[in-house]
């Protein structure tokens, strides 16, 4: 079992693996500039079968995403009565977790009082939302390879522990065992068994 690192040592990465100024000041990308035209090119030439494999999981209702009721079905909304239609209302959106599925943008993390790029925390707020380092920025969408890393099976277990982490080496590990390499602008979709313990252990 790898070594967890220390707070010091991850600290440190702050500033060893920063991208800050990589793309230059004004840079509002950080790392989506290494899906470049010829990665997706290269990531298109992949595909042999044309077949779509979802990752999602049922949307879940109550504290741990959002309240939602429907609100008023119609079944004659029609003079006819063949038209029909049904309502729903949504309330309290929570995001941020392991119940939904989201994308981050570069003004959710702050680190020493600034975000990406040591821009001021102040461009954002509740009442203007981000001025800067939006979602928005990544309205072109992602089309990139997707590598799909096995650390649960890698480690021979059904699923990682809660608070267990997958470190360097289980990467190396997986990609070795599959018979894969990461390479920059590659998608790595980490597979802990989480969404197992989820199903079996927790009943989400």
């Amino acid at each position: 079992m790898p070594t967890a690192p220390s707070e010091d040592e991850v600290i440190a990465w702050f500033d060893s693996l920063s991208n800050w100024g990589r793309w230059g000041s004004a840079d509002e990308l950080g790392t989506l500039n290494l899906i470049t035209p010829e990665v997706r090119t290269k990531a298109v030439a992949t595909v042999s079968e044309g077949l779509t494999v979802s990752c999602s999981w049922d949307v879940p209702t109550g504290p741990i995403g959002f309240e939602r009721t429907v609100t008023a079905v119609d079944l004659s909304a029609d003079a006819r009565g063949r038209i029909g239609w049904s309502l729903e209302h949504i309330t309290g959106w929570a995001v941020h977790g392991y119940a939904i599925t989201h994308l981050d943008a570069l003004c959710h993390i702050f680190w020493d009082g600034h975000m990406y790029n040591g821009r001021p925390t102040d461009l954002v707020s509740d009442a203007d939302g981000a001025r800067e380092l939006a979602i928005t920025d990544a309205g072109g969408g992602m089309l990139t390879r997707g590598v799909l890393l096995d650390v649960a099976r890698v480690r021979g277990v059904p699923w990682l522990e809660p608070g267990d982490g997958a470190y360097p080496e289980d990467l190396e590990a997986a990609e070795a065992s599959q018979g894969v390499r990461v390479e920059p602008g590659d998608g790595v979709l980490l597979r802990t068994g989480y969404g197992r313990w989820r199903r079996l252990v927790h009943r989400l």
